[in-house]
Protein backbone atom coordinates (compact mmCIF):
# COMPACT_ATOMS: atom_id res chain seq x y z
CA UNK A 1 0.00 0.00 0.00
CA UNK A 2 2.84 2.37 0.86
CA UNK A 3 4.56 1.58 -2.43
CA UNK A 4 1.34 2.17 -4.35
CA UNK A 5 0.82 5.53 -2.66
CA UNK A 6 4.41 6.51 -3.39
CA UNK A 7 3.95 5.54 -7.02
CA UNK A 8 0.80 7.66 -7.28
CA UNK A 9 2.58 10.66 -5.74
CA UNK A 10 5.51 10.30 -8.14
CA UNK A 11 3.12 9.94 -11.10
CA UNK A 12 1.21 13.07 -10.12
CA UNK A 13 4.47 14.99 -9.64
CA UNK A 14 5.73 13.89 -13.03
CA UNK A 15 2.54 15.10 -14.69
CA UNK A 16 2.95 18.47 -12.98
CA UNK A 17 6.53 18.73 -14.23
CA UNK A 18 5.37 17.96 -17.78
CA UNK A 19 2.67 20.62 -17.48
CA UNK A 20 5.19 23.19 -16.28
CA UNK A 21 7.53 22.38 -19.16
CA UNK A 22 4.71 22.62 -21.69
CA UNK A 23 3.72 26.05 -20.41
CA UNK A 24 7.24 27.50 -20.66
CA UNK A 25 8.09 28.75 -24.18
CA UNK A 26 11.80 28.89 -23.33
CA UNK A 27 11.81 25.15 -22.59
CA UNK A 28 11.98 24.40 -26.31
CA UNK A 29 15.55 25.59 -26.75
CA UNK A 30 16.77 29.11 -25.97
CA UNK A 31 15.67 32.10 -23.95
CA UNK A 32 15.16 35.13 -26.19
CA UNK A 33 15.38 38.51 -24.45
CA UNK A 34 16.72 41.52 -26.32
CA UNK A 35 15.65 44.94 -27.59
CA UNK A 36 16.40 46.77 -30.83
CA UNK A 37 15.38 49.97 -32.57
CA UNK A 38 15.78 52.09 -35.67
CA UNK A 39 19.15 53.54 -36.65
CA UNK A 40 19.43 57.31 -36.99
CA UNK A 41 16.32 59.34 -37.83
CA UNK A 42 14.20 56.62 -39.39
CA UNK A 43 10.55 57.09 -38.46
CA UNK A 44 7.15 55.66 -39.24
CA UNK A 45 3.89 57.54 -39.79
CA UNK A 46 0.42 56.94 -38.46
CA UNK A 47 -2.96 58.43 -39.27
CA UNK A 48 -5.45 59.94 -38.61
CA UNK A 49 -6.51 62.33 -35.83
CA UNK A 50 -3.32 63.40 -34.11
CA UNK A 51 -3.00 61.12 -31.10
CA UNK A 52 -1.62 57.71 -31.96
CA UNK A 53 -4.34 56.22 -29.77
CA UNK A 54 -6.84 57.30 -32.45
CA UNK A 55 -4.81 55.97 -35.36
CA UNK A 56 -6.16 53.26 -37.64
CA UNK A 57 -2.94 52.53 -39.54
CA UNK A 58 0.84 52.79 -39.35
CA UNK A 59 3.01 53.11 -42.44
CA UNK A 60 6.70 53.27 -43.25
CA UNK A 61 8.11 50.15 -41.63
CA UNK A 62 9.27 48.86 -45.02
CA UNK A 63 11.47 51.93 -45.47
CA UNK A 64 13.59 51.14 -42.39
CA UNK A 65 16.72 49.50 -43.70
CA UNK A 66 18.51 48.47 -40.51
CA UNK A 67 18.03 48.07 -36.77
CA UNK A 68 20.53 48.37 -33.93
CA UNK A 69 20.57 46.15 -30.88
CA UNK A 70 19.94 48.42 -27.87
CA UNK A 71 20.06 45.95 -24.98
CA UNK A 72 20.43 42.27 -24.19
CA UNK A 73 18.50 40.82 -21.25
CA UNK A 74 20.30 38.92 -18.51
CA UNK A 75 18.36 35.75 -19.39
CA UNK A 76 19.09 35.84 -23.14
CA UNK A 77 20.89 32.72 -24.40
CA UNK A 78 20.98 33.44 -28.15
CA UNK A 79 24.63 34.50 -28.07
CA UNK A 80 24.00 38.04 -29.31
CA UNK A 81 26.50 40.78 -28.50
CA UNK A 82 26.77 44.55 -28.82
CA UNK A 83 27.85 44.40 -32.45
CA UNK A 84 24.96 42.19 -33.54
CA UNK A 85 22.35 43.55 -35.88
CA UNK A 86 18.74 42.60 -36.51
CA UNK A 87 17.20 42.50 -39.97
CA UNK A 88 13.41 42.68 -40.36
CA UNK A 89 11.53 42.50 -43.66
CA UNK A 90 7.95 43.81 -43.50
CA UNK A 91 5.44 42.27 -45.91
CA UNK A 92 3.17 45.31 -45.91
CA UNK A 93 3.99 49.01 -45.79
CA UNK A 94 0.65 49.92 -44.20
CA UNK A 95 -0.42 48.02 -41.08
CA UNK A 96 -4.04 48.58 -40.04
CA UNK A 97 -5.73 47.75 -36.76
CA UNK A 98 -8.83 48.55 -34.72
CA UNK A 99 -8.27 51.59 -32.44
CA UNK A 100 -9.20 51.26 -28.78
CA UNK A 101 -9.18 47.47 -28.55
CA UNK A 102 -6.87 44.54 -29.27
CA UNK A 103 -7.27 43.11 -32.76
CA UNK A 104 -5.76 40.00 -34.27
CA UNK A 105 -4.90 39.93 -37.95
CA UNK A 106 -3.54 36.92 -39.79
CA UNK A 107 -0.91 37.83 -42.36
CA UNK A 108 2.83 37.31 -43.02
CA UNK A 109 3.58 40.59 -41.26
CA UNK A 110 7.33 40.21 -40.92
CA UNK A 111 10.33 37.92 -41.29
CA UNK A 112 13.49 38.41 -39.26
CA UNK A 113 17.08 37.23 -39.01
CA UNK A 114 19.69 37.83 -36.33
CA UNK A 115 22.89 36.28 -35.02
CA UNK A 116 26.31 35.62 -36.52
CA UNK A 117 27.72 33.38 -39.22
CA UNK A 118 27.17 29.78 -38.23
CA UNK A 119 24.78 30.82 -35.48
CA UNK A 120 21.91 32.47 -37.35
CA UNK A 121 18.32 32.61 -36.14
CA UNK A 122 15.28 33.36 -38.27
CA UNK A 123 11.70 34.17 -37.32
CA UNK A 124 8.39 34.45 -39.12
CA UNK A 125 5.63 36.54 -37.54
CA UNK A 126 2.08 35.88 -38.65
CA UNK A 127 -0.22 37.35 -36.00
CA UNK A 128 -0.54 40.95 -34.84
CA UNK A 129 -2.20 41.93 -31.57
CA UNK A 130 -2.45 45.73 -31.42
CA UNK A 131 -3.86 47.88 -28.65
CA UNK A 132 -4.29 51.63 -28.96
CA UNK A 133 -5.64 53.79 -26.15
CA UNK A 134 -8.05 56.33 -27.68
CA UNK A 135 -6.91 59.95 -27.40
CA UNK A 136 -3.52 59.01 -25.98
CA UNK A 137 0.09 58.81 -27.14
CA UNK A 138 0.21 55.09 -26.43
CA UNK A 139 0.30 52.26 -28.91
CA UNK A 140 1.52 48.74 -28.21
CA UNK A 141 1.95 45.88 -30.63
CA UNK A 142 2.66 42.23 -30.04
CA UNK A 143 3.68 40.03 -32.94
CA UNK A 144 3.47 36.29 -32.33
CA UNK A 145 5.70 34.08 -34.41
CA UNK A 146 7.92 31.04 -34.83
CA UNK A 147 11.66 31.23 -34.22
CA UNK A 148 13.93 28.79 -36.08
CA UNK A 149 17.12 28.04 -34.16
CA UNK A 150 20.55 27.35 -35.73
CA UNK A 151 19.95 23.61 -35.18
CA UNK A 152 16.69 23.87 -37.21
CA UNK A 153 14.43 23.32 -34.19
CA UNK A 154 11.62 25.82 -33.64
CA UNK A 155 9.90 27.55 -30.75
CA UNK A 156 7.39 30.33 -30.11
CA UNK A 157 8.64 33.93 -29.99
CA UNK A 158 7.06 37.32 -29.33
CA UNK A 159 7.99 40.74 -30.72
CA UNK A 160 6.59 43.78 -28.88
CA UNK A 161 6.67 47.28 -30.41
CA UNK A 162 6.60 50.64 -28.62
CA UNK A 163 6.07 54.03 -30.27
CA UNK A 164 7.58 57.30 -28.98
CA UNK A 165 8.21 60.95 -29.98
CA UNK A 166 4.59 61.52 -30.95
CA UNK A 167 3.60 64.87 -32.47
CA UNK A 168 0.10 66.35 -32.64
CA UNK A 169 -0.57 66.81 -36.35
CA UNK A 170 -3.14 64.71 -38.17
CA UNK A 171 -0.42 62.58 -39.69
CA UNK A 172 2.40 62.20 -37.19
CA UNK A 173 5.80 60.58 -37.15
CA UNK A 174 7.33 58.57 -34.37
CA UNK A 175 10.32 56.35 -33.66
CA UNK A 176 9.64 52.69 -33.02
CA UNK A 177 11.54 50.20 -30.87
CA UNK A 178 11.10 46.48 -30.36
CA UNK A 179 11.57 43.96 -27.57
CA UNK A 180 11.79 40.28 -28.48
CA UNK A 181 11.19 37.57 -25.90
CA UNK A 182 10.37 33.90 -25.61
CA UNK A 183 7.86 34.77 -22.87
CA UNK A 184 4.45 36.11 -23.93
CA UNK A 185 3.64 39.65 -22.73
CA UNK A 186 0.97 39.88 -20.00
CA UNK A 187 -1.76 40.83 -22.49
CA UNK A 188 -1.58 37.41 -24.18
CA UNK A 189 -0.04 35.29 -21.44
CA UNK A 190 -3.17 33.25 -20.63
CA UNK A 191 -2.30 29.53 -20.28
CA UNK A 192 -3.01 27.27 -23.23
CA UNK A 193 -6.03 24.92 -22.83
CA UNK A 194 -3.81 21.85 -23.24
CA UNK A 195 -1.46 23.00 -20.49
CA UNK A 196 -4.40 23.70 -18.20
CA UNK A 197 -5.81 20.23 -18.86
CA UNK A 198 -2.49 18.53 -18.11
CA UNK A 199 -2.06 20.54 -14.94
CA UNK A 200 -5.58 19.58 -13.85
CA UNK A 201 -4.82 15.90 -14.43
CA UNK A 202 -1.71 16.21 -12.26
CA UNK A 203 -3.69 17.79 -9.44
CA UNK A 204 -6.29 15.01 -9.65
CA UNK A 205 -3.51 12.43 -9.40
CA UNK A 206 -2.13 14.06 -6.28
CA UNK A 207 -5.62 14.19 -4.77
CA UNK A 208 -6.19 10.46 -5.38
CA UNK A 209 -2.88 9.56 -3.75
CA UNK A 210 -3.77 11.57 -0.65
CA UNK A 211 -7.17 9.85 -0.28
CA UNK A 212 -5.53 6.41 -0.57
CA UNK A 213 -3.07 7.30 2.21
Amino acid sequence: MILRSLRDVLLGGAILVIAAASADPAFAGVTVDFAFGTIGLNTVSYAPNGAIGNASSVTGLQTIGAYDLTSIGSTDTTGLNGSSGVSVSWASNAISFVPGSPSTQQSPFATETFGSAGNMYSASFGTLVAEAIPGSTSLAWVLEGTLTLPNASTQEVFLSAAFTNVSSSNTSTTAVSFTETSTPPPAIAAPEPASVAILGTGLVGLGISRRRR
